[in-house]
């Protein structure tokens, strides 16, 4: 019996699809997956995905013979999962390089196909060209049909997945190690003599240091546009709460507005600031006690090389983790009280009347450049340069930079003059579009995604090919199948 594995995303829930379209494709494509003889299929939903009635009631009323599997457990269990399958179907998802590295043939639904840009924050095209790719209402069940039974081609789709793969990502060992060594080169180095004035740069505050001499755009906190803050949320139709219940924009800036104070007010003021070399970026949903998901071999191993190190953690827009984050000890919140919260409040206002008068609202914009929404920028950016001070920090390392919060985390370190080491574990790569690369050093997935990153601008003496601290778990998994081989 073959087995049909259907990885799922949580497109709804980022507000990138609606979720009428969206669970109107998954019964389309299921339906066709019905006249499949001798197969099993498996749903797994991605964990942030919320509304698995919705498939209970699809295969229900299809009477499909399929188990869902909304949280996994045990050792290996995503890719024990992954490595039974036959063939793996999915949306854009980083779990799909996970599959291409066991070898297993994929097809994709480009549900997000005319959404927005994937090539903009993607090493999309390449990887399109290496794997099955059917349109939203494409033929699925022909496309499985194919890759199970025609030898031929389903050999092709192979070649082509392992060409990609072998090339975009470096998976040949402890990626940890790599990136722990990149970290202490970047601590060694000397900043250029330009950029040696770190402490003239922490004891100033920069927040009001945007073009008051308004053209354009061109409206700056620290060295970044104000724009950039918000470029990939807007450009993704991503908003950071759901928008599906409110009756107004005015009640949605309120609501999300009472979402963050009560984060603030439930989060321990930091009183002491021992030195931190390197500060480790972080949200609640990867916290688990004192460790970090993707940082919990990597911290050690800097440590060990004489390195001081923290957690700066910080709750997503769209979460609300209040009791999470009463019990850590080292929030963003937790420097917000030595912020002139005041002054930041009078620019915010300032600064959205401006672009009021300058841009063109959509509502996305009239969201993300209300006042209210400009003052989170400023205060989270504020709040990050204050820890950066506090401890002495000379790195921040990041696992993204696509976010409102990380690009704060970006910009307030570089208005410090501090180093930022960007170790993706997703798809992402916008940091590109920067306006001062210097300081931004990147562990690249692999040689193709270095050559990309150079093409857009990145400095190539800043970019070392480290592979993913995501697939950590993966390597480990074909290296232990490898010695059971033997």
């Amino acid at each position: 019996m073959k087995h049909i594995v259907f990885m799922t995303q949580a497109v709804v829930e980022k507000n990138m699809v609606e979720k009428s379209e969206y669970f109107s494709c998954i019964r389309k494509h299921l339906s066709s997956l019905k006249d499949l003889k001798d197969t099993k299929l498996t749903i797994k939903m991605h964990p942030a995905e919320k509304y698995i009635n919705e498939y209970k009631k699809i295969i229900g009323s299809l009477k499909l013979n399929a188990a869902i599997i909304q949280k996994g457990r045990g050792e290996y269990f995503l890719e024990t999962l992954l490595d039974s399958a036959d063939v793996v179907i999915g949306f854009k998802s980083s779990t799909l390089n996970m599959t291409m590295m066991l070898g297993k043939p994929i097809i994709t639904i480009g549900i997000l196909d005319g959404k927005y840009d994937l090539n903009e924050y993607y090493f999309s095209d390449k990887e399109d060209r290496s794997v099955l790719k059917i349109a939203q209402n494409g033929d699925l069940f022909n496309a499985v049909k194919k890759v199970l039974y025609n030898r031929k081609f389903r050999a092709a789709l192979l070649k082509r997945e392992h060409d990609y793969i072998k090339n975009a990502y470096r998976y040949d060992g402890p990626v940890y190690k790599r990136i722990a060594d990149m970290i202490v080169k970047v601590a060694d180095s000397k900043l250029p003599i330009e950029q040696q004035n770190n402490n003239d740069a922490n004891s100033k505050s920069q927040s009001d240091s945007y073009n008051k001499n308004v053209k354009s755009d061109k409206i700056l906190i620290g060295k970044a546009p104000l724009l950039w803050f918000f470029a990939p949320s807007i450009n993704r139709r991503m908003s950071p709460l759901s928008l599906e219940n409110c009756i107004s924009t005015t009640i949605y800036k309120k609501t999300f507005m009472i979402n963050e104070k009560i984060k603030q007010m439930a989060s321990r003021k930091v009183i002491s600031f021992p030195n931190y070399d390197v500060l480790f970026l972080t949200f609640t949903n990867c916290v688990s006690g004192s460790k970090a998901k993707h940082f919990n071999n990597l911290m050690p191993a800097v440590v060990e090389k004489g390195l001081s190190c923290s957690l700066l953690v910080f709750d997503p827009l769209s979460s609300l983790s209040a009791r999470k984050l009463h019990s850590l000890d080292n929030t963003v919140y937790g420097y917000i009280d030595y912020v002139d919260k005041s002054k930041i409040k009078s620019q915010a206002n300032h600064i959205a009347r401006q672009m009021s008068a300058i841009i063109e609202m959509t509502p996305e914009k009239e969201i993300y450049l209300s006042s209210e929404m400009i003052y989170i920028v400023l205060l989270y950016y504020e709040a990050i340069r204050e820890a950066i001070k506090q401890h002495k920090t000379r790195i921040l390392v990041l696992t993204g930079d696509l976010s409102i919060l990380e690009r704060c985390a970006i910009a307030a370190a570089d208005s410090c003059n501090i180093r930022v080491v960007l170790a993706p574990v997703g798809l992402g790569f916008g940091i590109t579009d920067y306006p001062d690369l210097r300081n931004i050093y990147m562990a690249a997935f692999g040689n193709s995604f270095k050559e990309m990153l150079v093409k857009k601008g990145a400095y190539k003496k800043n970019i070392m090919v480290t592979g993913s601290l995501l697939y950590e778990d993966s390597i480990k998994y074909m290296q232990n199948k490898t010695v059971q081989r033997k």
